[in-house]
């Protein structure tokens, strides 16, 4: 097994630090619980997203949290109906629960930056 990837910032402490579909990802493994495997979590971005996202990239993404430490895979057993290897699932780790409400709290913030920079009346007037 791998050490978890940490990211840290100049003064060393760690980042929990995700990128917008990283974020989709984290949200449809909680959504799916214990049904959280490749196929469905891509069909499930999919339709949140009506089709708009490229998710080629969805096990490269995946591996990249696995190294990060905030997701863990797990090996199931192969549908009956189906043939072929077992599945791999996916659970939320609690680093992946602080990362996820870490990026989401930093959105709102610059959500609010973005609205106030708006309003904000210019120091330099236009010479």
């Amino acid at each position: 097994m791998r050490k978890p990837l940490i990211i840290r910032n100049s003064s060393g402490s760690p980042i929990n630090t995700l990128g917008e579909f990283e974020v989709l990802v984290i949200l449809a493994i909680q959504r799916l619980g214990d049904y959280a495997y490749g196929v469905a979590i891509e069909d499930l971005i999919l339709r949140a997203t009506d089709n708009k996202l490229n998710v080629r990239g969805l096990y490269t993404t995946l591996q990249r949290l696995k190294d990060k430490g905030f997701i863990r895979e797990k090996s199931g057993v192969a549908p009956e109906q189906e043939r072929g290897p077992a599945r791999k699932y996916y659970q939320v780790e609690p680093a992946g629960k602080r990362a996820l409400t870490d990026t989401q709290n930093r959105w709102k913030q610059r959500e609010s930056q973005c609205k106030k920079i708006t309003k904000l009346q210019p120091a330099i007037s236009k010479s």
